[in-house]
């Protein structure tokens, strides 16, 4: 509801309930034609999005009301497909480099 001050409200203004809001999203997902999205997968991607950029894993943990970093760590520090292929790109250029086949590797 418009100006109710939260950002997923009932028709009365409140907040919507935890099963009003699981409700309200399958059909945007129905609606996009994704089923296989959850909202935890939200706030997983901020987590591990957050932690990969550099963000300290205590802020990461306090943005997620955990109250340990370990926590944090433990289910959201993933090692991205992308970093990876980065750092094996950035392992093998020199490597490349030294047998002349250098123009032989795809740039990321």
């Amino acid at each position: 509801m418009k100006g109710s001050g939260y950002v997923f409200s009932g028709r009365d203004g409140k907040p919507l309930s935890t099963n009003g809001l699981s409700m309200a999203f399958a059909k945007v997902r129905s609606h996009a034609g994704v089923d296989d999205l959850h909202l935890h997968d939200f706030r997983s991607f901020a987590a591990s999005e957050g932690l990969e950029q550099g963000i300290d894993a205590r802020v990461t943990a306090k943005l997620l009301g955990h109250a340990s970093s370990q926590t944090t760590e433990k289910h959201y520090l993933k090692v991205r497909k992308r970093k990876t292929a980065e750092a094996a790109l950035s392992i093998s250029r020199p490597i490349a480099k030294a047998f002349g086949l250098e123009s032989n590797l795809i740039e990321t």
